[in-house]
């Protein structure tokens, strides 16, 4: 095997390690991503369930950073999955 086929195939292996560790961190971003849904669906039931007004604040103010929260992991994600695909096109053309 010439030096530039070996290299190639170590690129290739490179490259697969590291869509397998964004997959990872995507898995991860999703259960993240779930477990703030849960809270801010309970935080919301809760806030609108509520008649104190004091606690109305509080729990508005922890919603608003929950939804902040979430919009972050989004674009997370989004980022993330565009790394994949880009990875996944130098993939293909090493494959070439």
């Amino acid at each position: 095997m010439e030096n530039s086929e070996k290299r190639s195939l170590e690129y290739f292996y490179e490259l697969i390690e590291r869509i397998k560790k964004l997959i990872t961190l995507l898995h991860l971003l999703a259960k993240k991503n779930a477990e703030l849904q849960k809270k801010y669906a309970s935080l919301k039931t809760e806030l609108f369930s509520k008649e104190n007004d004091f606690r109305v604040e509080e729990l508005e103010a922890e919603l608003k950073k929950y939804k902040h929260d979430n919009k972050i992991l989004k674009e997370k994600e989004k980022t993330i999955k565009a790394k994949i695909d880009r990875l996944t096109v130098k993939l293909d053309q090493i494959h070439l």
